[in-house]
């Protein structure tokens, strides 16, 4: 026989009174995620760096949150299809974004995006980061960011600056502070810029240390300053922007969980809890330092601060340096 609990009959109650089918009511109560699987959305193609990270952060989200979770893959337009597919998701925290900080520089380079980084998107949690990193081709003259800043300005529009993608936020923060005349040349990724930079058709460029890592080991780069606020340990050489007297350029490359706008409080919680929970587990950080990363503990408040100062920046940059979005 089966059981009628008391507050089954008060949940039809409700549901008869407000129109609502029985079903419907009762998936409105159940407790967030025990309704479905949580699909969390890369939007980038597979094996590279952002769907590693999808994938192993959701394999012991999945554990914590005791419910599976669906990594798929969204790729095109640099990002934009996937995080354009979360932006029109219902808001329920089923369907989750995967981001890196290209998510907030994407609109300064690119035109028509169909949703705005900050106000289409509820701010999860923070994964991992990384520095960046400013190389140049072994026999480069300068040494230092003085250096070549001072060989920029000698000879105006003759250093060439290998980009992957439309634009890079750090070479427009060096252009734009330094006061810097150069020329960039866009390639299609990093590994090609990598390549030319090596023979010594290009001049400079901007690396993690997972892409350019090897490079600067065997000789045939040279690390000149850090993007972020400190020195990093495994570099305690290089010094910061700031020390090398160039400061404003401060940049992390960083990736985190997004969800549509309007997710409930309760359920952005419980997920920034079970990626806290992630965060924590040993085997989770040295899968992360294997790719050369850093874990980013930010809960949903700290992630919301950093996007909105991330959207702040590059805005402000976009209009002192005038940058022209492509595209």
């Amino acid at each position: 026989m089966n059981e009628f609990h008391p507050n089954r009959r008060k949940l039809l109650l409700s549901a008869a009174a407000l129109g609502l089918h029985p079903l419907a009511a009762r998936a409105a109560q159940a407790p967030y995620p025990s309704l479905k699987p949580v699909r969390l959305i890369v939007p980038f193609a597979a094996g590279g760096s952002s769907d590693v990270v999808g994938r192993t952060i959701g394999e012991w989200m999945a554990k914590d949150l005791q419910q599976t979770v669906l990594i798929e893959n969204k790729a095109g337009a640099a990002g934009a299809i996937g995080s354009d597919f979360v932006a029109r998701a219902e808001p329920d925290g089923y369907t989750l974004l995967l981001v890196d900080a290209n998510h907030m520089t994407n609109p300064v380079f690119t035109r028509n995006i169909p949703f705005d980084p900050v106000k289409d998107f509820t701010a999860v949690g923070g994964i991992a980061k990384t520095p960046l990193f400013l190389v140049c081709r072994p026999d480069f003259p300068a040494t230092s960011i003085a250096g070549m800043l001072d060989h920029a300005h000698k000879h105006p529009g003759k250093l060439n600056i290998g980009i992957p993608g439309n634009g890079s936020i750090v070479f427009e923060m060096i252009r734009h502070l330094g006061k810097a005349t150069v020329t960039v040349v866009p390639y299609k990724g990093t590994a090609p810029a990598l390549v030319d930079l090596v023979a010594g058709q290009l001049d400079l460029m901007v690396i993690s240390i997972a892409s350019g890592a090897s490079f600067v080991k065997n000789g045939q780069v040279r690390m000149l300053a850090n993007t972020a606020p400190v020195r990093h340990p495994d570099y305690p050489d290089v010094p910061t922007f700031a020390e090398a007297g160039l400061p404003g350029v401060e940049y992390e490359q960083w990736f985190g969980i997004l969800g549509p706008a309007g997710l409930p409080a309760p359920v952005s919680a419980r997920i920034s809890r079970s990626i806290g929970h992630a965060l924590a587990q040993p085997p989770m950080k040295e899968r992360l330092r294997a790719l050369a990363l850093d874990p980013y503990e930010a809960d949903a408040e700290a992630f919301r601060a950093r996007v909105e100062d991330d959207a702040r920046r590059w805005k402000k940059l976009a209009k002192e340096a005038h940058i022209r979005p492509v595209g």
